[in-house]
């Protein structure tokens, strides 16, 4: 069994989980906040399908940040959807923290509310990538990849703390980059 995620194969050995040659992503150590136990369980165990075992789970985003305090994470899966402080709000406690998390660290916020609404606010509020439910192995191993194999430059200013809002990850069989906002002109690669 192969999964397909942009150009790299990642191969599934009849002995192992879906995971890259090097294994490179095995040592990512990946807390998921969520307060729904099956959302939680659901994550756990597509994230050990795929080869990923170094997981701590939250319950909600105070509880995280009791975590951040014991240890150290690569990536954050959150719900965004939660009592007492929601996704959006824990980004940006998150993004502008001072010393308890590292303000760039991957956020992946995985909703069942996909709206676009939803997901501009999320995106202002400085997450990295959005994942709807239900999602597929293949979707979310594609969203990790690229938190780490194609970051995009932080962001630091007055209004806004996070990844860059902007996109060229689209490209057409001719070389040319399209940013994902319809107004944008063609940009050609060379």
């Amino acid at each position: 069994m192969s999964l397909r995620v942009n150009e790299t194969t990642w191969e599934a050995k009849d002995e192992g989980p879906i995971v890259g040659s090097e294994n490179r992503l095995a040592d990512i150590r990946i807390l998921i906040v969520d307060d729904n136990w099956f959302a939680r369980s659901v994550l756990r165990n597509a994230l050990q399908a795929l080869g990923l075992w170094k997981i701590v789970e939250s319950t909600c985003p105070e509880d995280a940040l009791d975590k951040f305090r014991e240890q150290t994470f690569d990536l954050i899966l959150m719900d965004n959807e939660m009592p007492d402080m929601s996704g959006v709000e824990f980004t940006k406690l998150i993004r502008n923290a001072d010393r308890i998390v590292d303000p760039t660290i991957p956020i992946v916020m995985v909703s069942s509310c996909a709206q676009l609404g939803q997901i501009k606010t999320a995106t202002n509020a400085g997450i990295t990538e959005f994942l709807a439910k239900p999602f597929t192995a293949n979707a979310l191993i594609g969203k990790i990849i690229a938190c780490f194999d194609a970051p995009r430059p932080f962001i630091c200013n007055a209004t806004y703390v996070g990844p860059c809002r902007r996109r060229r990850d689209r490209v057409s069989p001719d070389n040319v980059a399209f940013e994902r906002r319809a107004y944008s002109a063609p940009v050609h690669l060379t």
